[in-house]
Order: structure tokens, then C-alpha cells, then sequence
């Protein structure tokens, strides 16, 4: 998601502001106290603009944002954390890989459900997007042939139709 830049005009009570709203935890974190979005993430209004408060923080502790299609990834992974030194720049797949949801999840496995390896020739790329397992899909391909009528006749007209150059 690309967010217009971060301008600020840095000054003392605007960082007064800030750092009113902010916890100092024993774990190093900086727990925002003031509202979050509904993702868990802290919000602070600059202006006229309402940004993550992390955005803020980043800004005022080590500088502008870094240009282009990066979000800051919060390494310690606490939403609320507004620590500068907690988050890194990073591309939205990478953000989206380092987290616990379920692409990330997905991307992490090197074997499929059966213990076959999901590398190399064994390796397939649905449409979608999802990878897949060529020895389990020849397996489910085998049952259904053996067991499904309609499957096996319609199977049967394709490999006539293409020998005939229909």
C-alpha cells in the first residue's frame, strides 16, 4: 500500500505530544497508551492526517521515510510499539513473509502434507499464486481416473481430440 510521504514540522510540542502517549516498557518496546486503528496499530494525528504512530516516531528518531513501495516492519513484532529501533524498512512481501499469517506460514514449508520436497521438478505454481506438490497431484489425478466414469470419458475425448488436431 503506498502512503502519500510523511511531512512534519518537527518541534518541541509536537514531540511533547508524542512522547505523553507513550509507555517505556522493560522489554525495550515504547507501548503507545493513546488510540489504535482496529489492526492494533498506534494512531497520532499530525495536522490534519491521522498515521501510525510508529511512522511518527520513526520521522522524528532517525528521518524521513524511506521513498517508494516500503513499509516499516515492526521486528519485535508488538503493534503498539513506537520503539524507532523496533521497526525496519521493508517491501510489503517481505513484511508480509516475516509475520505468522498464513502466506507466511505457506512460504516457510519445504515439504508437502505427505513429506514429498516442494523443490525443483516436484514443484508446481497454481494460477492463484499457491504452490503445489506434482507427485500428490499425479497420485490425486490416478484415483479420480480410476474411480470417476465422467472423469476418465472426458480425459479419453481430450487425448482423441488432440491426436486428430481437433
Amino acid at each position: 500500500m503506498r502512503v502519500k510521504p510523511l511531512v512534519i514540522d518537527l518541534d518541541e510540542k509536537l514531540l511533547r505530544r508524542f512522547l505523553v502517549k507513550v509507555e517505556f516498557a522493560e522489554t525495550g518496546c515504547w507501548l503507545w497508551r493513546a488510540g489504535c486503528n482496529i489492526h492494533g496499530y498506534g494512531k497520532f494525528r499530525v495536522g490534519r492526517r491521522t498515521v501510525g504512530a510508529h511512522l511518527v516516531s520513526y520521522h522524528i528518531f532517525v528521518g524521513p521515510l524511506p521513498t517508494g513501495d516500503v513499509e516499516l516492519d515492526h521486528t519485535c513484532r508488538v503493534r503498539r510499539c513506537v520503539n524507532p529501533f523496533h521497526v525496519e524498512p521493508v517491501t510489503a512481501q517481505e513484511n508480509v513473509l516475516r509475520g505468522a499469517g498464513l502466506a507466511a506460514k505457506n512460504a516457510k514449508k519445504t515439504h508437502c502434507p505427505v513429506g514429498h520436497q516442494l523443490s525443483g521438478e516436484n514443484l508446481y505454481v497454481r494460477r492463484d499464486g499457491a504452490r503445489g506438490c506434482r507427485e500428490c497431484k499425479r497420485a490425486e489425478y490416478r484415483r479420480r481416473y480410476r474411480r470417476d466414469p465422467e472423469f476418465r470419458a472426458r480425459r479419453i475425448a481430450q487425448v482423441i481430440r488432440s491426436r486428430s488436431g481437433v
